[in-house]
């Protein structure tokens, strides 16, 4: 069965949180042999818990290796490798503050005591330039977000039949 990356990520997210259950069972007190036989069963079905839990455990890693490869395979890791850059260039960019006017600033400066003074010296064209890159850093972080999300659902793994029955069983398929 093939699944696309989108549905095997949330597959492998709910097989996180897989655990053991049934290891405390109600036990009838009314009757010794029947008290035996739900000790019994309960015993039995925790052995059963013990291995499906360790067996979907197995299946997550398997899904998240195959969800790795394709990941590879088909660009998506070089992708979020190139929106993070992209996000830090932004982020860079945006500490630019506004431009201010030298003229203002020099008209006003014998007017500041002390030796020296801080002044900004972002200029128009540094801040035009800023603002157009950050236009172009939107609009390449809306196509590899477009880009992902058609991979995401376009690229698919396979899942082996007995982890499929497994799945099912369980209710994650």
């Amino acid at each position: 069965m093939n699944i696309s990356l989108r549905r095997a990520r949330r597959l492998e997210m709910a097989l996180r949180g897989v655990s053991v259950s049934g290891q405390v069972a109600s036990i009838r007190t009314y009757d010794t042999g029947i008290a035996r036989k739900d000790l019994d069963s309960a015993i039995d079905a925790l052995q059963g818990n013990i291995e499906d839990a360790v067996e979907l455990n197995e299946i997550r890693y398997h899904i998240r290796h195959q969800i790795n490869l394709k990941n590879v395979e088909c660009g998506i890791s070089a992708l979020l490798n190139n929106k993070d850059l992209l996000h830090d260039e932004k982020r860079i960019l945006e500490s630019i503050v506004a431009p201010d006017d030298t003229e203002v600033q020099l008209r006003y400066l014998r007017q500041i005591p002390g030796d020296t003074v801080q002044m900004v010296v972002v200029r128009k064209e540094h801040y035009d330039y800023v603002v157009g890159q950050l236009r172009d850093i939107t609009q390449k972080l809306n196509e590899i977000s477009d880009t992902l999300y058609q991979l995401n659902n376009d690229v698919s793994i396979e899942l082996d039949e007995e982890d499929i029955e497994l799945l099912r069983s369980k209710g994650l398929l």
